[in-house]
């Protein structure tokens, strides 16, 4: 349904010759489709838990004023080698606990154990926070 959708919108917007008019159609249709990703993640990560946070780097705690207490939140795609598939985790910090959704429990469970050792808020790059024990099982670098 949203192909058929998308095809109609794509024929009803005409092609222009200019360069700046295809990077616009270009960059619509990169947008659109990052929403529909979004989604999707989003609705296959069916476990959740919630933690308590802890205290937080310099970065982080700036990004938590900023934002009234929550950051956004961070998706990542991790391999689960129990199920042999690449799996979704998404981490929803805030100053007083973090939520841990995931698509697979075994991820779910790394995840949790991983944040319940290390609680500390930290920074991993484009504004995302996260907890230090989830960046390390991740494998992304802190850098705040």
């Amino acid at each position: 349904m949203e192909k058929l959708e998308l095809l109609e919108e794509l024929e009803e917007e005409p092609l222009h010759e200019t360069e700046t008019d295809n990077a616009y159609i270009i960059n619509k249709l990169k947008s659109r489709g990052h929403r529909i990703l979004m989604r999707h993640l989003f609705k296959t990560a069916k476990f959740a838990a919630t933690i308590a946070s802890g205290d937080a780097s310099p970065v982080a705690e700036r990004i938590l004023n900023r934002n009234e207490g929550s950051a956004p939140e961070s998706v990542f795609r991790t391999y689960c080698p129990e199920c042999r598939k690449v799996r979704t985790l998404v981490v929803v910090p805030a100053r007083s606990e973090t939520e841990l959704r995931a698509s697979c429990e075994h991820i779910l469970n790394k995840a949790v154990d991983a944040a319940r050792r290390d609680r500390t808020l930290v920074f991993i790059g484009r504004y995302r926070v996260v907890p230090a024990g989830v960046a390390k099982l991740i494998g992304e670098k802190v850098l705040g």
